[in-house]
């Protein structure tokens, strides 16, 4: 469908594990020339990886906190995923990405589509707000906020 849509998309599949030679086995052809595969890539190359990206996907039906949401937000990549709980929690309230009902495949590309035909202006205000979403979730400030509701729990609990 977004081939359709937008024949000039190429897609990067990244940390998927598995061998770019055996996973292009399940695309056509003429799909296979516009896929790219990083089976497994080190934490330092992410943003280099991300840099060429315009709109990142992850369709998938279960999730915790979705890590792969984080990093492309965080690069300034807006995100379209299916509405399950980790991608809803991240992205339901946001105009950083699109959430679709699982499984719908046509409403997924479609969101894809019209993000990737954006208007450059409108593009970039959505590359600047994911951007902004994504720096909400540093380490150094999730862990300092961890430690602080920790802490409050502890001096609330009863001394034994």
């Amino acid at each position: 469908y977004v081939r359709a849509s937008c024949p000039d998309a190429r897609f990067l599949l990244v940390g998927t594990g598995i061998a770019e030679t055996k996973l292009l086995k399940f695309f056509s052809y003429g799909a296979q020339s516009h896929i790219k595969v990083i089976p497994r890539f080190e934490s330092a190359m992410l943003p280099a990886i991300l840099s060429d990206v315009a709109v990142g996907a992850l369709p998938s039906y279960m999730e915790g906190l979705p890590f792969a949401i984080l990093e492309s937000l965080a690069a300034g990549v807006p995100v379209v995923a299916y509405r399950v709980p980790g991608s809803k929690d991240l992205l339901e309230s946001r105009t950083c990405g699109s959430l679709v009902t699982a499984g719908d495949t046509r409403a997924f590309g479609a969101e894809l589509v019209r993000i990737l035909c954006m208007a450059p202006a409108e593009y970039a205000r959505l590359a600047a707000t994911a951007r902004r979403e994504g720096l909400r979730y540093r380490w150094s400030e999730s862990a300092a906020r961890t430690l602080e509701i920790y802490q409050e729990a502890l001096r609330r609990r009863d001394p034994l």
